[in-house]
């Protein structure tokens, strides 16, 4: 058995998993933050739409 050749192989799938893993890392990392952004905007949204929030932005522009 040519140990040379194993070698490389078990090398070459171990580069493999550390890239796929670091790649899984920033698309999961990616993904947060996207999340975050929806819920904020969200939330502002929501508030916009707020009968008392709209009261008082009236009383303060009048």
């Amino acid at each position: 058995m040519d140990w040379s050749n194993y070698i490389t192989s078990q090398n070459i799938q171990t580069a493999t998993l550390i890239v796929a893993v670091f790649i899984a890392f920033l698309s999961i990392k990616k993904q947060r933050d996207t999340a975050k952004k929806d819920k904020t905007i969200s939330l502002l949204m929501k508030d916009l739409e707020d009968e008392f929030l709209q009261d008082g932005m009236k009383i303060l522009n009048a």
